[in-house]
């Protein structure tokens, strides 16, 4: 580890027309307690039209361990990409532009890295406001687990202050041998659930995960946030059509390495793609995708994605008794007056 030419993590930050965060983002990393060879900082202009390159200047020319890359506009996943093939650390850790992380959390985590070796190091999340910039220190002492049994790397997923599980890269510090071995990579065809889809791929890559019971980053909630609730009918179709990309391959992970959490998270995404269906007064756009789900996952088990209610349960309980083509037509229609 932490060779002549390169450094224990490489911090990679895509960056697009987030000016307004970037210096709290920025501070947070580089004010906090590390050796300098220890840390490089990637930040990766994704076309920003504002002055985000312009601030990271200011800071490349104070500390030699930042480095800007400029690109053409292709969205998240393509600027995490060009910062993951440009990184010389030994792990990688995706930072949003607009986020944050925790004070002292840096010397904890490099500390995890030099003692443990594992394949990442997973940790939580909590939602913070438009104008925060900064979270409670917390307790780092806390005993961190080593997951080794696959089950449990499945299994394990960053918790926010709620305890509601977030599926988010920005969670978790990946080995960046075991991406580079694999040529694991963000998928830039995909503009919602591209992190769902790179973690699980991860996992089954994952021969040792460190969970740390602690929070560690900010996650800025924003009202011009993509990740925002987006109820609108085109929005709804981009979700369908992003469900389907992550139905498939979780098919094909499934049949490549037979690992039933893998059927289970298909089976259930093929069940939130029928749940959006019916908000989409579309019927081709329906029909279509209605079809083309059926034939991805081609199963009629019923996972429950764990959410509870007088009416929920109703909807599950004929989900089991009736063929789905009945089932989903009863609620589309009634959606659908």
């Amino acid at each position: 580890m932490g060779t002549q030419n390169s450094c224990l993590l490489s911090i990679v930050i895509p960056i697009y027309n987030v000016e307004k965060y970037l210096d709290a983002c920025l501070n947070s990393i580089l004010k906090q307690d590390y050796y300098p060879n220890e840390i490089e900082v990637i930040c990766v202009n994704d076309g920003s039209t504002d002055n985000s390159a312009s601030v990271v200047d200011k800071y490349s020319a104070v500390y030699p361990n930042v480095r800007l890359i400029n690109k053409q506009n292709g969205g998240v996943s393509s600027a995490r990409n060009v910062g993951l093939d440009a990184a010389q650390g030994d792990y990688i850790w995706f930072i949003d532009g607009d986020d944050f992380i925790a004070d002292g959390s840096l010397k904890c985590l490099l500390g995890l890295i030099k003692e443990n070796l594992s394949d990442g190091i997973t940790f939580d999340i909590t939602h913070v406001d438009e104008e925060e910039n900064k979270i409670l220190a917390v307790n780092f002492s806390i005993t961190s687990k080593t997951l080794t049994v696959k089950d449990e790397i499945f299994n394990i997923v960053t918790k926010d202050e709620k305890g509601k599980n977030i599926l988010s890269a920005c969670g978790t510090i990946f080995k960046k041998n075991i991406l580079s071995a694999n040529n694991l990579k963000f998928r830039s065809d995909m503009i919602l659930y591209e992190d769902v889809e790179f973690l699980e791929n991860w996992k089954i890559l994952a021969s040792t995960v460190t969970y740390v019971p602690i929070t560690v980053y900010a996650y800025r909630t924003r009202g011009s946030s993509a990740t925002r609730v987006d109820k609108t009918a085109e929005y709804q179709k981009k979700r369908v059509t992003n469900l389907l990309l992550l139905a498939t391959d979780y098919e094909e992970l499934y049949k490549r390495y037979r690992y039933k959490y893998l059927k289970i998270q298909a089976v259930r995404a093929k069940n939130e793609i029928y749940e959006v269906l019916t908000t989409i007064p579309d019927r081709e756009f329906v029909k279509s995708s209605f079809n083309k789900a059926i034939k991805i996952v081609r199963s009629r088990r019923y996972y429950s994605s764990g959410k509870t209610g007088f009416k929920r349960r109703i909807v599950n309980t004929l989900r089991v008794i009736l063929p789905v083509r009945w089932w989903f037509c009863i609620f589309y229609n009634l959606h659908n007056k």
